[in-house]
Protein backbone atom coordinates (compact mmCIF):
# COMPACT_ATOMS: atom_id res chain seq x y z
CA UNK A 1 0.00 0.00 0.00
CA UNK A 2 1.38 3.40 -0.98
CA UNK A 3 1.33 6.42 1.29
CA UNK A 4 3.14 9.73 1.71
CA UNK A 5 2.96 12.08 4.66
CA UNK A 6 4.75 15.41 4.78
CA UNK A 7 4.80 17.95 7.59
CA UNK A 8 5.46 21.57 6.58
CA UNK A 9 7.87 23.77 8.45
CA UNK A 10 7.40 27.48 9.09
CA UNK A 11 5.68 29.42 6.33
CA UNK A 12 6.81 32.86 7.55
CA UNK A 13 9.94 32.57 9.73
CA UNK A 14 10.30 35.27 12.38
CA UNK A 15 13.99 34.66 13.07
CA UNK A 16 16.77 35.25 10.56
CA UNK A 17 18.46 31.89 11.00
CA UNK A 18 21.25 30.75 8.65
CA UNK A 19 19.82 27.25 8.23
CA UNK A 20 16.48 25.57 8.87
CA UNK A 21 14.38 22.58 7.93
CA UNK A 22 11.68 23.38 5.40
CA UNK A 23 9.65 20.20 5.77
CA UNK A 24 9.96 16.55 6.84
CA UNK A 25 8.03 13.35 6.28
CA UNK A 26 7.97 9.72 5.22
CA UNK A 27 6.59 7.66 2.34
CA UNK A 28 6.17 4.18 0.93
CA UNK A 29 6.20 3.71 -2.84
CA UNK A 30 5.24 0.64 -4.82
CA UNK A 31 6.72 -0.58 -8.11
CA UNK A 32 6.59 1.97 -10.94
CA UNK A 33 6.26 5.09 -8.77
CA UNK A 34 8.54 7.98 -9.72
CA UNK A 35 8.98 11.71 -9.28
CA UNK A 36 10.88 14.37 -11.25
CA UNK A 37 11.99 17.97 -10.93
CA UNK A 38 13.71 20.21 -13.43
CA UNK A 39 16.06 22.85 -12.02
CA UNK A 40 14.92 22.02 -8.50
CA UNK A 41 14.06 24.90 -6.19
CA UNK A 42 14.77 22.82 -3.08
CA UNK A 43 17.60 20.94 -1.38
CA UNK A 44 16.43 17.69 0.19
CA UNK A 45 17.89 14.68 1.98
CA UNK A 46 16.17 11.29 1.68
CA UNK A 47 17.00 8.12 3.64
CA UNK A 48 16.08 4.67 2.31
CA UNK A 49 14.70 2.71 5.27
CA UNK A 50 13.75 -0.39 3.23
CA UNK A 51 13.65 -1.36 -0.43
CA UNK A 52 15.67 0.63 -2.94
CA UNK A 53 15.59 3.66 -5.24
CA UNK A 54 16.95 4.55 -8.66
CA UNK A 55 18.13 8.17 -8.96
CA UNK A 56 19.13 10.06 -12.08
CA UNK A 57 20.47 13.52 -11.22
CA UNK A 58 21.97 15.77 -13.90
CA UNK A 59 22.67 12.66 -15.96
CA UNK A 60 24.39 10.67 -13.17
CA UNK A 61 22.63 7.37 -12.29
CA UNK A 62 22.67 5.86 -8.78
CA UNK A 63 20.93 2.92 -7.11
CA UNK A 64 20.44 3.51 -3.38
CA UNK A 65 19.64 0.59 -1.11
CA UNK A 66 18.43 0.41 2.52
CA UNK A 67 20.57 2.52 4.83
CA UNK A 68 21.69 4.77 1.98
CA UNK A 69 20.97 8.46 1.55
CA UNK A 70 20.53 10.54 -1.58
CA UNK A 71 20.78 14.32 -1.86
CA UNK A 72 18.43 16.22 -4.17
CA UNK A 73 20.53 19.25 -5.01
CA UNK A 74 19.14 22.73 -5.52
CA UNK A 75 19.37 23.76 -9.17
CA UNK A 76 19.76 20.16 -10.39
CA UNK A 77 17.34 18.19 -12.55
CA UNK A 78 16.51 14.75 -11.19
CA UNK A 79 14.21 11.78 -11.52
CA UNK A 80 13.93 9.14 -8.81
CA UNK A 81 11.83 6.01 -8.73
CA UNK A 82 11.23 2.73 -6.95
CA UNK A 83 14.18 0.40 -7.57
CA UNK A 84 14.48 -3.27 -8.57
CA UNK A 85 13.05 -4.54 -5.26
CA UNK A 86 9.65 -3.15 -6.27
CA UNK A 87 9.07 -1.05 -3.16
CA UNK A 88 10.60 1.88 -1.32
CA UNK A 89 10.18 3.06 2.28
CA UNK A 90 11.89 6.38 2.91
CA UNK A 91 12.17 9.38 5.19
CA UNK A 92 12.83 12.84 3.81
CA UNK A 93 13.53 16.43 4.81
CA UNK A 94 14.22 19.59 2.85
CA UNK A 95 16.32 22.54 4.00
CA UNK A 96 16.79 26.20 3.24
CA UNK A 97 18.76 29.17 4.54
CA UNK A 98 21.47 31.61 3.43
CA UNK A 99 24.24 29.44 4.95
CA UNK A 100 23.13 26.21 3.27
CA UNK A 101 25.45 26.40 0.25
CA UNK A 102 28.43 27.37 2.42
CA UNK A 103 27.82 24.46 4.77
CA UNK A 104 27.42 21.97 1.93
CA UNK A 105 30.74 23.15 0.47
CA UNK A 106 32.53 23.06 3.82
CA UNK A 107 31.17 19.61 4.74
CA UNK A 108 32.01 18.03 1.38
CA UNK A 109 28.36 17.44 0.48
CA UNK A 110 28.00 19.94 -2.35
CA UNK A 111 28.74 17.54 -5.23
CA UNK A 112 27.44 14.25 -3.79
CA UNK A 113 24.37 12.52 -5.20
CA UNK A 114 24.33 9.58 -2.78
CA UNK A 115 26.24 8.28 0.23
CA UNK A 116 26.16 5.60 2.91
CA UNK A 117 26.29 7.25 6.35
CA UNK A 118 28.27 5.54 9.07
CA UNK A 119 25.31 5.64 11.46
CA UNK A 120 22.04 5.22 9.53
CA UNK A 121 20.09 4.60 12.75
CA UNK A 122 21.18 8.02 14.04
CA UNK A 123 20.14 9.60 10.74
CA UNK A 124 16.72 7.94 10.95
CA UNK A 125 16.38 9.19 14.53
CA UNK A 126 16.99 12.76 13.37
CA UNK A 127 14.33 12.36 10.66
CA UNK A 128 11.89 11.08 13.30
CA UNK A 129 12.65 14.09 15.50
CA UNK A 130 12.02 16.43 12.56
CA UNK A 131 8.60 14.85 11.90
CA UNK A 132 7.70 15.04 15.61
CA UNK A 133 8.86 18.66 15.73
CA UNK A 134 6.65 19.76 12.84
CA UNK A 135 3.72 17.63 13.97
CA UNK A 136 3.73 19.00 17.56
CA UNK A 137 5.03 22.54 16.76
CA UNK A 138 6.38 23.32 20.24
CA UNK A 139 7.60 26.69 21.47
CA UNK A 140 11.08 27.28 20.07
CA UNK A 141 10.22 25.49 16.83
CA UNK A 142 12.39 27.72 14.64
CA UNK A 143 15.56 27.27 16.68
CA UNK A 144 15.05 23.53 17.08
CA UNK A 145 14.47 23.23 13.33
CA UNK A 146 17.76 25.02 12.65
CA UNK A 147 19.65 22.82 15.10
CA UNK A 148 18.20 19.65 13.59
CA UNK A 149 19.13 20.73 10.06
CA UNK A 150 22.73 21.33 11.13
CA UNK A 151 22.95 18.02 13.01
CA UNK A 152 21.64 16.16 9.98
CA UNK A 153 24.25 17.70 7.66
CA UNK A 154 27.03 17.15 10.20
CA UNK A 155 26.07 13.49 10.57
CA UNK A 156 26.10 13.04 6.78
CA UNK A 157 29.42 14.82 6.21
CA UNK A 158 32.18 12.42 5.05
CA UNK A 159 34.65 11.82 7.88
CA UNK A 160 37.65 12.16 5.56
CA UNK A 161 36.93 15.75 4.52
CA UNK A 162 39.88 17.80 5.77
CA UNK A 163 39.27 21.07 7.58
CA UNK A 164 39.69 24.14 5.41
CA UNK A 165 42.94 26.04 6.01
CA UNK A 166 42.51 28.90 8.47
CA UNK A 167 43.32 31.62 5.89
CA UNK A 168 40.56 30.22 3.67
CA UNK A 169 38.12 30.16 6.59
CA UNK A 170 38.94 33.82 7.32
CA UNK A 171 38.41 34.70 3.67
CA UNK A 172 35.02 32.93 3.57
CA UNK A 173 33.90 34.70 6.75
CA UNK A 174 34.94 38.07 5.26
CA UNK A 175 33.12 37.21 2.04
CA UNK A 176 29.86 36.39 3.87
CA UNK A 177 30.02 39.74 5.70
CA UNK A 178 30.41 41.62 2.40
CA UNK A 179 27.95 39.81 0.15
CA UNK A 180 25.98 42.98 -0.58
CA UNK A 181 28.95 44.69 -2.19
CA UNK A 182 31.30 43.94 -5.07
CA UNK A 183 34.24 41.69 -4.23
CA UNK A 184 37.56 43.46 -3.68
CA UNK A 185 40.06 40.62 -4.06
CA UNK A 186 42.85 42.64 -2.41
CA UNK A 187 40.72 43.28 0.70
CA UNK A 188 39.74 39.60 0.72
CA UNK A 189 43.40 38.58 0.54
CA UNK A 190 44.32 40.98 3.37
CA UNK A 191 41.57 39.43 5.52
CA UNK A 192 43.09 36.00 4.85
CA UNK A 193 46.67 37.19 5.37
CA UNK A 194 47.77 35.99 1.94
CA UNK A 195 48.55 37.40 -1.49
CA UNK A 196 45.64 37.43 -3.97
CA UNK A 197 47.38 34.80 -6.12
CA UNK A 198 48.01 32.43 -3.20
CA UNK A 199 44.44 32.84 -1.98
CA UNK A 200 43.07 32.17 -5.47
CA UNK A 201 45.01 28.90 -5.61
CA UNK A 202 43.61 27.88 -2.20
CA UNK A 203 40.07 28.57 -3.44
CA UNK A 204 40.61 26.40 -6.51
CA UNK A 205 42.28 23.57 -4.57
CA UNK A 206 39.75 23.32 -1.74
CA UNK A 207 36.52 24.76 -3.19
CA UNK A 208 36.92 24.24 -6.94
CA UNK A 209 36.07 27.87 -7.66
CA UNK A 210 37.62 31.31 -7.93
CA UNK A 211 36.82 33.89 -5.21
CA UNK A 212 34.82 35.96 -7.70
CA UNK A 213 32.71 33.00 -8.87
CA UNK A 214 32.06 31.80 -5.33
CA UNK A 215 31.12 35.32 -4.21
CA UNK A 216 28.61 35.55 -7.05
CA UNK A 217 27.20 32.09 -6.26
CA UNK A 218 26.71 33.15 -2.64
CA UNK A 219 24.87 36.28 -3.80
CA UNK A 220 22.53 34.13 -5.89
CA UNK A 221 21.92 31.77 -2.94
CA UNK A 222 21.02 34.80 -0.79
CA UNK A 223 18.72 36.07 -3.55
CA UNK A 224 17.01 32.65 -3.74
CA UNK A 225 16.36 32.79 0.00
CA UNK A 226 14.81 36.28 -0.32
CA UNK A 227 12.67 35.13 -3.24
CA UNK A 228 11.50 32.16 -1.20
CA UNK A 229 10.87 33.91 2.13
CA UNK A 230 9.78 37.46 1.24
CA UNK A 231 7.42 39.24 -1.14
CA UNK A 232 10.01 41.86 -2.12
CA UNK A 233 10.02 42.72 -5.85
CA UNK A 234 12.78 41.11 -7.89
CA UNK A 235 14.36 44.51 -8.53
CA UNK A 236 14.57 45.21 -4.79
CA UNK A 237 16.13 41.80 -4.16
CA UNK A 238 18.70 42.39 -6.89
CA UNK A 239 19.67 45.66 -5.22
CA UNK A 240 19.74 44.04 -1.75
CA UNK A 241 22.31 41.45 -2.85
CA UNK A 242 24.43 44.02 -4.63
CA UNK A 243 23.32 43.55 -8.25
CA UNK A 244 21.70 46.85 -9.27
CA UNK A 245 21.73 45.83 -12.95
CA UNK A 246 18.50 43.79 -13.17
CA UNK A 247 19.45 42.13 -16.47
CA UNK A 248 22.83 41.00 -15.12
CA UNK A 249 21.14 39.73 -11.95
CA UNK A 250 18.56 37.76 -13.93
CA UNK A 251 21.25 36.27 -16.21
CA UNK A 252 23.42 35.15 -13.28
CA UNK A 253 20.47 33.77 -11.33
CA UNK A 254 19.32 31.75 -14.34
CA UNK A 255 22.85 30.39 -14.81
CA UNK A 256 22.76 29.09 -11.24
CA UNK A 257 19.11 27.96 -10.89
CA UNK A 258 17.94 27.31 -14.44
CA UNK A 259 15.13 29.89 -14.32
CA UNK A 260 14.85 33.66 -14.12
CA UNK A 261 14.22 35.00 -10.59
CA UNK A 262 10.57 35.71 -11.37
CA UNK A 263 9.99 32.29 -12.96
CA UNK A 264 11.82 30.57 -10.08
CA UNK A 265 9.59 32.27 -7.50
CA UNK A 266 6.46 31.39 -9.49
CA UNK A 267 7.56 27.76 -9.75
CA UNK A 268 8.12 27.69 -5.99
CA UNK A 269 4.68 29.16 -5.31
CA UNK A 270 3.01 26.67 -7.67
CA UNK A 271 4.94 23.74 -6.25
CA UNK A 272 6.15 23.16 -9.78
CA UNK A 273 7.25 19.55 -9.37
CA UNK A 274 6.26 17.07 -12.04
CA UNK A 275 4.88 13.85 -10.61
CA UNK A 276 5.46 11.17 -13.23
CA UNK A 277 3.35 8.46 -11.56
CA UNK A 278 3.24 4.87 -12.77
CA UNK A 279 5.60 4.01 -15.58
Amino acid sequence: MEFERGFPGIEAPRLRLPLRLHNAGYARWEAGHSFAREHSTIFAVELIVAGDCELLQDGHPEVITAGGVYLLRQGASHTYRTGPSGFLLKRFASMAGPALETLLDHMGLNKLDALRPGRPAVIEGLFRKAVALFRNRPEGLEIESSQLAYRLLAELAPSDVPALPEPLQRALAWMERHLAGSLDTHSLARAAGLSPGHLGRLFQRHLGSSPLRLHLDRKMAWAAELLRETTQPVKAIAAAVGCPDALYFSTQFKRRYGKSPRAWRQALQRGDDKRIGKL
